[in-house]
């Protein structure tokens, strides 16, 4: 902030960071604090009013809970079958189906997940072979927050316009099924047709809600997108 850090904020995020347990860990904390501040977000000097903020009544649709989407995309990339994978499935064991795809051979374990290295949760729907599904080991808080009804998966989805083979879908498939750059921006458009161009799936989503009279806001912290 070129010195122009208010000394109550500095004292503030000071006394806030003091209990970290080493100094590297202070550091991180203090950073993260101070880019939190009005002297981070300008470039002129900042003075504080020491007024409390007002605060507008919401208007609209009073009688809907709180609800929020979370969207957080990978860009580098995720090996969804490393985060949850097939347990038990009584039909046909996909499990060990799996692990055979995943490089499980008479010589090798392959980098498959074994069932003693995922969280069982069940499934949820009975259209699919699985009574349950395995979250990864390193991922107990997804399992937790399953159970608790707060979280769920969409698995085995994708961007297809109709069923095709690996024979066909070049010519059948209007987006470019092996291209992650091609693929990065249809999955936020979700829109094959281009019948909304220039949208994005949770701008849609937004304005049939502002549509149906309940307040919704939409805000990005990594810059404008087409979401």
């Amino acid at each position: 902030t070129a010195g122009r850090l208010n000394e109550d904020n500095l004292n503030t995020i000071v006394d806030a960071c003091s209990s970290e347990p080493d100094d590297e860990s202070k550091t991180r904390c203090m950073q993260q604090l101070i880019i939190t501040t009005g002297e981070f977000h300008s470039t002129n000097l900042v003075t504080q009013s020491s007024e409390g903020r007002s605060t507008e009544a919401v208007g609209g649709n009073s009688t809907e809970s709180y609800k929020a989407i979370v969207y957080f995309y990978l860009a580098g990339g995720l090996d969804s079958y490393n985060m949850l994978a097939p347990h038990t499935c009584n039909e046909t064991d996909v499990h060990e189906r799996y692990m055979v795809i995943r490089g499980k051979s008479a010589i090798a374990q392959g980098v498959g997940l074994t069932k003693d290295r995922l969280f069982e949760i069940e499934a949820n729907n009975p259209n699919q072979p699985c009574e349950s599904f395995g979250i990864h080991e390193n991922l107990p808080a997804l399992k937790n927050l399953y159970d608790d009804g707060k979280l769920n998966f969409i698995a085995n989805a994708g961007l297809l316009a109709k069923p095709v083979t690996v024979d066909n879908y070049r010519g059948e498939t209007p987006v470019q099924l092996f291209a992650h750059n091609a693929m990065t921006v249809e999955a936020k458009k979700e829109d094959l047709f281009d019948k909304f161009t220039g949208t994005g799936v949770g701008g849609r989503i937004a304005d049939v809600l502002i549509q149906a009279g309940i307040p919704t806001n939409l805000f990005s912290i990594d810059g404008q997108q087409v979401l």
